[in-house]
């Protein structure tokens, strides 16, 4: 039916400014005033009514009212228009529907005059097209349903029908921009989607909910993982998640359950500044920690015997997933972490299980792999592992956590002259460092072989095509070699075919060949190197080689005695192939509290030919040196050492350390020492021989004298007041009330030396004088002091000292050393 009265014609006019529907994220009903002509039918209502005056008209539509506009059907169980407030109301099931669309409600108000509209009681808008649900119980529209606000903890629903790809909204409030179509969620928003469950405060979605952006504390969990940071993006495709951009303090934990009924699980949890999650099938892929990247690992609980923790970092971390699974970590740029380990050691008396203090392994490398479905952890570009004082340095290392085998190798270098190999595997230990082409170690049977292996201990080397470890302990070499040349190509080496290292103790070599360069000179059965460290019984390491003109030598062919805790002797002897044969010997005690010392000598003879005469020299020299400290009792103590040679050039011909051929002055001396109550006495005789101008300087003797500072006027004692004894039989003595005169004190010091200087003069006839001047002198100095306090806040402490002086020079004493002997 058609509207042809005058009232009926203004109330189709008044409704047409309500047709626009009020839409959201899809203007499936949109108003468009440039058609003021098109008719606006009102297909039919039970009832019309209509009261009042211009301008207080109120009409009623009451009854099945059906309005149709277009495409546009507006259904409701009643109309009201109210003229002066330009206000349609539609009440009692409200339905309006173009197309896909439909807006569902209990009440429907349109302003035509701002045009804006609210729906109210149990709102529902859907577009099948856009496949878009909204439910709330207000939604109020804006500007003819440009912008509309939908609150009362409304939710919004997109692909509803797919419970694949369905995503959920709830908030506060849900808004929308339809020409913008962007849509915003605000205040305690929950978006879900499958098993994915997002919470932040405000959420933007775009492109149909292809694009959602999450900020105010975000946090996505998947079963139970975990992704937070400042800001959250998740784009879908084609119904399907393709990726995730966390930015800004993002953090991920991921949990692998073993018994999901005991809630046993391992947990990995990555942080940096951004993340980003790849998907394909709607799974993820992989993710990609950046800037600052780190990974803590913590083990399931059920694991009963080994417990640890691990901390990794580096540019980036990336995670490969299997069926949401983690197959694979990779750790790109500056990688280092480290492992925390807490093993058991067994149970008590008690039963309870203890665990041993924890203990760090530290590594680092420019790449870290850990391929999880291969049990591989590879280590590459620059590899470094530290355990306690062992630290392994390589290429790469590799170690597999299912056989615990781990191996280390170097790499391969291309360069102009040919392949190169570098950065091949060091060990060290300590101060001690083990070379070799590959290491190979089985953490569980602790066995481990190191393939052309080199180590230095206490100046000797040693060298191996491979080497065993078959103990903790014990190491089996094969075709292994010992030198103290520390040549890259050695004068000397034994070579032997089957070694045995035991670890601080010896190594047991057999059959064994000593070569001299390329040239084999001597074989033995057998020998033993002796290794331990610290004080014990042995052979010394003994060093062969060969001077600049050709001649060799081997020295230091000895024995040491560790004859007990107290004392130790050591004799070795020097062989040269110019004749020359050096014996040595040397003997250390000690008596704790007592006495300590050491003496050494050593006895040289050598054999040369006079190429004139054709007769063999002999020459015989020595040196010796102790040293003596006793304290003969609390207050007295005995000092003595010295140095002794049959020449003044013995250590230059014999010597081979460098600090003792530099040392061209020899001392000899003796002190006891003396302490009392008040004071000590001291007597020295030393004796300083210079071996180039042969200047000898004597103190014969030096003694010493000082008195303490005490006080000339002490203060006078008296027995302790019964009343103040703690103790009945407490007869300590008590200090009077001091003085001032009792403050006045006087130190005392007197030192007295004989002093003999000897020396060489040459005369005019050039002939050599021995000459020598004796001095002696004493040096007194006494002093006086006496500090006193004034008004209590000041002290002032007068004092003087003397000093007298006393000495005597002899004249000079000549004698002819040409003629006389001294």
């Amino acid at each position: 039916m058609k509207f042809e009265s005058n009232h009926a014609y203004k109330t189709v006019m008044l409704f047409r400014y309500l047709i626009p529907l009020f839409f959201v994220l899809s203007s499936a009903i949109a108003y468009s005033q440039d058609n003021p002509d098109k008719p606006l039918d009102l297909i039919h209502a039970d009832k019309i009514q209509s009261s009042g005056r211009e301008p207080d008209i109120v009409t009623n539509l009451i009854g099945n009212v059906h309005f149709r506009y277009g495409d546009t059907d507006l259904k409701s169980e009643r109309a009201i228009w109210y003229n002066r407030d330009n206000l349609a109301i539609f009440i009692g099931s409200v339905t309006m529907t173009k197309g896909a669309s439909m807006l569902v409600c209990q009440n429907l108000a349109y302003y035509s005059g701002t045009g804006s509209a609210q729906a109210s009681g149990g709102v529902t808008i859907r577009d099948t097209i856009e496949n878009l649900i909204l439910t709330c119980n207000k939604a109020d529209f804006f500007n003819d349903s440009s912008k509309f606000v939908a609150t009362e903890r409304p939710i919004l629903k997109i692909n509803p029908n797919d419970d694949s790809s369905k995503i959920t909204i709830v908030g506060d409030s849900i808004i929308y921009l339809m020409d913008a179509k962007i849509g915003f969620a605000r205040n305690d928003v929950i978006i879900t989607r499958k098993n994915i469950k997002s919470t932040c405060q405000i959420a933007e979605f775009k492109e149909n909910g292809g694009k959602i952006i999450q900020t105010g504390e975000p946090k996505v969990t998947q079963d139970k993982n975990i992704l937070s940071g400042d800001k959250i993006t998740l784009q879908t495709e084609k119904r399907a998640i393709i990726g995730m951009l966390i930015e800004g303090n993002a953090s991920a934990t991921y949990r692998t359950y073993q018994d999901t009924i005991r809630d046993l699980y391992t947990e990995a949890t990555l942080t940096g500044k951004e993340l980003e999650v790849f998907f394909l099938a709607d799974k993820p892929e992989h993710a990609v920690m950046r800037r600052n990247a780190v990974s803590y690992y913590t083990p399931s609980i059920a694991d009963s015997t080994v417990k640890g923790k691990n901390t990794a970092s580096g540019d980036s971390i990336t995670l490969f997933f299997d069926n949401s699974k983690i197959n694979r970590v990779l750790i790109i740029g500056g990688a280092r972490g480290q492992y925390i380990e807490d093993k058991t050691a067994g149970f008590d008396s008690t039963g309870v299980n203890r665990l041993t203090s924890p203990e760090t392994t530290f590594y680092s490398s420019q790449q870290i792999d850990y391929r999880v479905s291969d049990n591989l952890i590879e280590l590459t570009n620059s590899a470094e592992l530290k355990y306690q004082q062992m630290k392994l340095t390589s290429a790469k290392i590799k170690y597999n956590t299912g056989d615990e085998i781990m191996i280390a190798e170097g790499r391969t270098e291309q360069t102009d002259s040919g392949d190169v190999y570098v950065d091949a595997p060091v060990l060290y230990d300590g101060s001690q460092e083990l070379h070799g082409r590959r290491m190979t170690y089985n953490i569980a049977t602790k066995r481990g072989k190191v393939e052309l292996g080199t180590t230095e201990f206490e100046n000797a080397y040693y060298k191996g095509k491979s080497l065993r470890e078959v103990s903790d302990n014990v190491m089996f070499v094969t075709s292994g070699e010992y030198t103290t040349c520390e040549n890259k190509f050695p004068h000397y080496h034994f070579y032997c075919h089957k070694m045995k290292m035991i670890n601080n103790d010896k190594i047991i070599a057999k059959p064994i060949v000593m070569f001299i360069g390329p040239m084999p000179v001597m074989a033995l059965p057998y020998y033993v190197f002796p290794i331990r460290k610290g004080r014990h019984s042995g052979f010394l390491t003994f060093d062969f080689g060969s001077y600049k003109k050709g001649e060799r030598f081997i020295h230091n062919l000895g024995y040491y005695w560790a004859a007990s805790d107290y004392w130790d002797a050591q004799s070795s002897f020097d062989l040269e192939e110019n004749g020359k044969v050096t014996l040595k010997g040397g003997l250390n005690y000690a008596l704790r509290y007592k006495l300590n010392g050491a003496v050494k000598a050593q006895y040289t003879r050598q054999n040369t030919w006079n190429t004139s005469t054709y007769r063999q020299n002999k020459s015989i020299g020595w040196s010796m040196a102790f040293s003596h400290n006793q304290t003969l009792s609390p207050t007295l103590r005995l000092t003595a050492g010295g140095n002794f040679q049959s020449s003044k050039n013995y250590n230059i011909d014999n010597s081979y350390n460098l600090q003792e051929r530099l040392n061209r002055t020899i001392t000899s001396s003796a002190s006891l020492s003396k302490t009392f109550k008040t004071g000590s006495l001291s007597a020295n005789a030393t004796q300083s021989w210079n071996l180039d101008t042969d200047d000898k300087n004597q103190l014969l003797p030096s003694i010493s004298y000082s008195r303490n500072s005490l006080p000339i006027f002490p203060p006078a004692k008296s027995k302790k007041d019964k009343s103040k004894r703690l103790l009945p039989w407490d007869d300590t003595e008590e200090q009077t009330e001091s003085r001032w005169y009792n403050t006045i004190y006087l130190s005392f010091r007197s030192d007295f030396q004989n002093r003999r200087h000897q020396f060489k003069q040459y005369s005019a006839e050039n002939d050599t004088l021995l000459d020598w001047r004796n001095y002696h002198t004493l040096n007194s100095t006494a002093g006086l002091s006496a500090p006193q306090k004034l008004f209590g806040i000041i002290t002032v402490n007068p004092s003087m000292s003397i000093t007298q002086t006393i000495y005597k020079i002899d004249r000079k004493h000549g004698l002819d050393t040409a003629h006389v002997s001294t």
